[in-house]
């Protein structure tokens, strides 16, 4: 039986992410780190359950009192329509702990985050979203689902290796009041996986420092989702205000959404790229990379 310093060093390890990126995720230093996989030092119960969430791993398997981590246990678990009932219904029944370990469990099997989204995340949502219509559910039930869905994309996103392999930026936001960003942020993943380095806004900034962003991040291309038409007014307004703010230096702009459901609607509003489905995001991404050579 090994001790808690290698186990939580072989679990790092397996999870491909460094001391750094640990002490950085648990706000604590790399020598901390070092010092519990010397075993020099043992966490605290706030931060131990910390490193369980963020190596997927299990409190009892980092203790030595089991000896196989749920990871482990479950590599190789393939998205399969039982196992899509069954997320659904951990969600419904506010089983998020439950919903999270099928996830992660998919994941550590070798399913990229985008092929989560497509395949796991984006039907999910689109189920709740007839449930909630036939008053299957509360709307309770489904903020819920979503909040944890979307805590999942950014844990993914985080535990998941990538490198920014190409010079190209994207800034990621909602225009007006818009609340709804779970669909801005599985965008996001598409291009962080084709190598772009994302800046991730969510719900609108003032316009001031949405370009102090833009021109300290180099920002490449805006990516505006609009959830409601209610929105394409200030959608238009922002862009208008990007385009006389930067000339030909200004950033172009990608819109998509349930708000905007036609190519027509988003050259109006003056975007350079319509969005109107994610399966034809990885295509789109390739013509926007021939754009801003």
């Amino acid at each position: 039986m090994s001790n808690f310093g290698t186990r939580l060093k072989e679990a790092r390890k397996k999870t491909g992410i460094t001391q750094k990126d640990l002490s950085s995720k648990l706000g604590i230093a790399q020598s901390t780190v070092a010092n519990y996989e010397n075993n020099t030092r043992f966490p605290g119960e706030t931060i131990l359950r910390e490193i369980s969430e963020y190596l997927n791993t299990s409190i009892d398997y980092l203790m030595g009192v089991e000896e196989t981590s749920y990871s482990q246990e479950t590599e190789g678990l393939e998205l399969t329509d039982r196992v899509l009932e069954n997320f659904i219904a951990n969600l419904i029944q506010g089983k998020g702990e439950e919903a999270k370990k099928i996830t992660k469990a998919i994941h550590s099997g070798g399913m990229k985050l985008t092929q989560i989204i497509t395949d796991l995340f984006i039907p999910t949502l689109y189920r709740l979203g007839q449930m909630w219509e036939r008053d299957e559910i509360t709307v309770a039930q489904e903020h819920y689902s979503t909040g944890i869905i979307s805590s999942l994309t950014e844990f993914l996103s985080e535990v998941e290796p990538t490198t920014n392999t190409k010079r190209h930026v994207a800034l990621f936001m909602t225009p007006g009041d818009e609340e709804h960003t779970l669909s801005l942020r599985f965008v996001s993943q598409f291009f962080r996986a084709a190598g772009w380095r994302i800046i991730f806004i969510g719900r609108s900034i003032p316009l001031w420092d949405l370009k102090q962003v833009i021109k300290q991040g180099e920002v490449d291309l805006v990516v505006l989702s609009v959830f409601s038409t209610g929105s394409l007014n200030s959608a238009e307004y922002l862009v208008q205000a990007l385009r006389n703010e930067g000339g030909k230096q200004s950033p172009k702009i990608l819109m998509g959404g349930r708000g905007i459901d036609t190519r027509e609607l988003a050259e109006k509003a003056g975007a350079d790229i319509y969005l109107d489905n994610l399966e034809d995001l990885a295509e789109k991404i390739m013509e926007i990379e021939e754009m801003i050579k």
